[in-house]
């Protein structure tokens, strides 16, 4: 597999990506199980259950795995992109084009999608390129997508006890592993190139964003998480 970055400056499509990640973008912080950050994500998920020893302490994370390569670019996702422009338009700017505008300019950025090797050239069949501008609201808008299918096909009685969705990555707290499982299904039905999987706590620990998650008979705790090359560097501002 390889994953094509594509360079977008000079490019005959630059404005046209431009264009469509400025509206594209706007939609972000309107996507419901959407968190900015880690105090967020306690905040508006994690505190009802911080400390609380009548939980469930199944706790699942889900990715997407090799996601930009795999994104779904056919007529349907564009359809989806569609419903939540037409859906949020009077939410956000829509720099004076229709939600039609903005799909189509989607269509002209993400298909010519083109590399060389050997002295051949190869055009990308599926997925998109990294390096555009709105490659990445394109991705979470189909993730949402994807995540509310799966909800809606979930029984009342099996949905998560909470989910937050970053990018591609997740967190969610569920009453029976079971359901969790089930969920998963569902995600891995709605598009035929994605591909999700599940990564579970490990010695009771998982993390998200940078907060490191602890389940215990007590309930949940958490504490900030940085990873294992992390160096305390930072260049200056």
């Amino acid at each position: 597999k390889l994953r094509i970055v594509q360079p977008v400056s000079g490019s005959a499509v630059e404005h046209l990506d431009l264009l469509a990640g400025k509206v594209l973008t706007q939609i972000l912080p309107l996507l419901t199980h959407r968190v900015n950050s880690g105090q967020e994500f306690i905040k508006k998920c994690l505190q009802p259950w911080v400390n609380n020893p009548q939980v469930s302490n199944h706790m699942v994370s889900f990715d997407v795995d090799n996601m930009y390569p795999t994104l779904p670019t056919c007529e349907n996702a564009m359809n989806v992109l569609y419903q939540y422009l037409h859906h949020h338009r009077d939410s956000i700017d829509m720099l004076g084009f229709q939600p039609f505008h903005i799909v189509q300019f989607m269509r002209f950025v993400v298909y010519p999608t083109y590399a060389t090797a050997g002295g051949q050239f190869y055009r990308q069949t599926r997925g998109v390129g990294t390096g555009y501008h709105s490659s990445g609201a394109f991705s979470e808008i189909i993730i949402d997508f994807t995540y509310q299918q799966a909800l809606e096909a979930t029984p009342k009685t099996h949905l998560p006890l909470y989910l937050a969705t970053y990018v591609d990555d997740s967190n969610s707290l569920w009453k029976e592993e079971a359901h969790a499982r089930d969920f998963l299904s569902l995600l891995n039905n709605t598009w035929p190139t994605m591909n999700f999987t599940s990564e579970e706590p490990s010695g009771n620990k998982i993390s998200f964003l940078d907060v490191q998650l602890t389940t215990t008979h007590d309930g949940i705790t958490h504490e900030l998480y940085q990873k294992p090359t992390h160096s305390g560097k930072y260049l200056p501002y």
